[in-house]
């Protein structure tokens, strides 16, 4: 029962990395990506800590408090806010991260580390049809999640520095807000589950916030894979100029060195004609002189 279990909480995990490594047209080391998730995954354990200290000091009697409290601070601030040290303590320097969507590869690596870890515990904790809930849900949430995160990540990379801090806060704070009110979404439905008008109404705006997740996630892969074709073709143009241009130089110091040679060739045998002249006229003298004589 325990290995079945296990599989089913991995299961969806892969599927998202399978998905989002397909997509990826310069594959990452194989190494690089293993040790973005293990640190997703190590960053389960702060997460863990910090979120039963903030449950610990705060609780609020209103529902919708406490939902918002717990969705938004103890759940999604604390999540991404480990996800992004991982990731920026891990990635920001290294010499692989020299692409668009390779913040977002490295992020989803990170991402679906800690969502592992995260699923492993509710699947065993609460049963094998929470992995089926959580495969289409919490699992690919956090692949978006960390979609969003890779997305304003290589933005701040690859902007002008000016920019820089910018689209870092972007890279933290884009995501908590939608991890936030996915979350809000989840608690408000299960504190309400006698208000079944109410639980309606929220699950339909749950599957809203799914499809809106996915549609920005998409959008996002896009724009990065753009990006990087453009980059690409940006590059491939200047070296083709630069190549172009060598040949350019190339032929004109070939042109160069030619006319001088030409220009060489041309001072020797005027000389040779010179001293040639010159003998001459001494043989004529010495045979004008010996005539005299």
């Amino acid at each position: 029962m325990g290995n079945l279990l296990f599989t089913a909480a991995i299961i969806p995990v892969v599927i998202f990395l399978k998905f989002i490594y397909r997509k990826d047209t310069e594959k990452k080391p194989a190494g690089l990506l293993t040790k973005c998730f293990i640190g997703g995954c190590l960053a389960t354990i702060p997460i863990l800590f910090v979120e039963l200290a903030f449950t610990a000091i705060f609780s609020f009697d209103s529902l919708v408090l406490n939902s918002f409290y717990s969705a938004f601070i103890v759940a999604a601030l604390v999540e991404e806010g480990f996800k992004f040290l991982v990731l920026y303590w891990i990635i920001w320097k290294h010499k692989e991260f020299g692409q668009y969507f390779d913040g977002i590869i490295y992020a989803v690596f990170v991402s679906l580390g800690f969502a592992a870890i995260e699923n492993i515990l509710y699947v065993f904790g609460s049963g094998l049809m929470t992995s089926f809930v959580r495969a289409v849900t919490a699992v690919p949430a956090h692949g978006l999640f960390g979609v969003m995160m890779g997305y304003f990540f290589a933005r701040a990379k690859f902007c002008p520095p000016d920019k820089t801090k910018k689209h870092l806060w972007l890279s933290l704070v884009v995501p908590i807000a939608f991890h936030g009110f996915y979350n809000v979404v989840l608690f408000l439905i299960s504190g309400s589950s006698e208000d079944t008008a109410l639980v309606m109404l929220l699950f339909v705006v749950f599957i809203v916030v799914m499809v809106v997740m996915w549609r920005k996630g998409l959008k996002l892969i896009k724009k990065h894979q753009e990006r990087d074709i453009e980059a690409r073709e940006e590059a491939k143009m200047y070296y083709e100029k630069q190549i172009l241009k060598r040949q350019a130089l190339e032929r004109l110091e070939l042109e160069a060195r030619e006319r001088e040679e030409t220009r060489i060739c041309y001072d020797e045998q005027f000389q040779q004609r010179l001293e040639l002249e010159a003998r001459k006229s001494h043989e004529v003298e010495s045979a004008v002189e010996a005539s005299e004589e």
